[in-house]
């Protein structure tokens, strides 16, 4: 299972792309969506609620393609299309070779609950962790992380040891006390920076100077940018691998997203291509044109341009 998923495309991120589409790639969507309504003409059609959206599934046994000239080699299969709307719009569309039911409910519910609604929450894998963004999510956390313990080290290091008296009026100005309002015997006045000790046990002596030069302080606020953003981006190309272990294996071989807008297109354009040659062909024998399917489709395709 994991070395199909390893030669796959990245199933989620094909989605995402359709979800993120802007302008003419949403407009070449909803073209997907309204064209695949005529492709689908002898299909069982239902409908598949999610919590923000819905699917509407088109499943079809024992398809055959439509063809003006009858091809011998061509065999009939199962098919089944999904397009999943949300607020009234098409966001993107599923497509494969099966008619079976258990197949493309498992498929699109995960689809929708870890690729499309995953919650913001609590959701394993995090919902902003992708392939794509999981250096930007681990630089994005490493930054909070470092600043963080720079307002540490900052407070426990140099204002509370070297400015009790700055700290105490602080404290009271804030709770609404006498500026000067405190006792000359507070703990504070005893404290011992946590950061200083840490220092003093596993720093010598003379190497002590070096960690309060501008050299380490860079380097304790850019080493854990540094180890977030790589931990992250292997762990974010690990997260998409993950929502893709919940479909079923024959789902890693449907189409998703663009490519499965860019089949949908071109499977109807192509029987509606059929259609027209099949109400051609009859208004010409109607008025007398004796010429065979074969040749007539010739002649068709090499006045009508490929519209694929």
């Amino acid at each position: 299972m994991v070395s199909k998923l390893r030669d796959k495309p990245n199933i989620p991120g094909l989605i995402r792309a359709t979800l993120q589409a802007r302008y003419e790639r949403k407009e070449r969507i909803a073209a997907a969506a309204a064209a695949i309504p005529k492709s689908y003409q002898n299909a069982e059609t239902s409908e598949r609620r999610t919590r923000k959206g819905s699917w509407t599934v088109y499943r079809e046994t024992a398809y055959q393609k439509p063809a003006f000239v009858p091809r011998g080699s061509e065999s009939t299969f199962d098919r089944f299309c999904a397009v999943y709307y949300r607020e009234g719009r098409p966001r993107t569309v599923v497509c494969g070779r099966t008619a079976d039911e258990a197949i493309i409910e498992k498929t699109l519910r995960a689809c929708a609950e870890k690729m499309m609604e995953q919650r913001p929450l609590f959701s394993i894998p995090a919902r902003s962790l992708t392939t794509e963004n999981g250096l930007t999510y681990g630089i994005r956390l490493g930054m909070i992380l470092a600043v963080l313990l720079a307002l540490f080290v900052f407070v426990d290091f140099v204002l509370v040891p070297n400015y009790p008296e700055l700290v105490l009026q602080a404290a009271n100005i804030t709770m609404g006390e006498p500026v000067y309002d405190y006792s000359p015997d507070a703990k504070i006045f005893g404290y011992r920076s946590i950061t200083g000790s840490l220092i003093e046990r596993f720093l010598p002596d003379r190497y002590r100077y070096l960690s309060t030069s501008m050299y380490t302080l860079v380097a304790v606020f850019v080493i854990p940018i540094l180890a977030f953003g790589i931990f992250y981006e292997i762990a974010g190309k690990g997260a998409d691998r993950r929502r893709m272990k919940r479909l079923p294996p024959e789902a890693l071989l449907f189409t998703y997203g663009f490519d499965a807008v860019t089949r949908t297109i071109e499977e109807g354009n192509a029987a509606q291509s059929e259609r027209r040659k099949e109400t051609l062909y009859s208004v010409c024998v109607t008025n007398g044109l004796l010429m065979e399917r074969q040749e007539f489709e010739t002649v068709y395709n090499s006045v009508i341009p490929d519209t694929n």
